[in-house]
């Protein structure tokens, strides 16, 4: 029973690391000047109100330098499983199968026809039984 248990838990634990070692992460930060504003992992961060300098009736736009700036941390899993396809077969492999299948269909070679010579021998009538006159048994 422990064993059985010890088994999933360990299968259980080999899967959530592989499922863990592909899984790329994205760490989103805001900051305005030095004070953080926000951080995302999974969507987009805020951004503080800093629209100034985009005017919609002239063309000429004011530019002001923003003190306002954003962090990307990258956490990337490895991207890259050893996925093999049944035909990616190495040389020992293939020198393996190939014994493997003469060995095994050489096991199953019809033996040669053995004559037997005695085969429709027929043993004489028995007229006395000698046990029960010598009075030899088998016990």
């Amino acid at each position: 029973m422990l064993k059985l248990v010890l088994h999933k838990a360990f299968t259980s634990l080999l899967a959530f690391l592989v499922l863990f070692s592909t899984f790329s992460l994205t760490v989103e930060k805001h900051f305005c000047g030095s004070n953080l504003v926000d951080v995302a992992v999974f969507t987009s961060v805020k951004k503080c109100g800093d629209h100034i300098g985009k005017s919609s009736s002239n063309k000429s736009e004011l530019t002001k330098k923003s003190c306002c700036k954003d962090e990307f941390q990258v956490f990337s899993g490895q991207n890259q499983l050893d996925i093999k396809s049944p035909l990616d077969i190495s040389a020992f492999n293939k020198q393996f199968v190939a014994a493997f299948l003469v060995a095994y269909s050489n096991l199953y070679k019809s033996l040669p026809k053995i004559t037997i010579p005695n085969l429709y021998y027929n043993t004489p009538d028995l007229v006395i039984d000698i046990q029960v006159i010598d009075q030899v048994f088998l016990i």
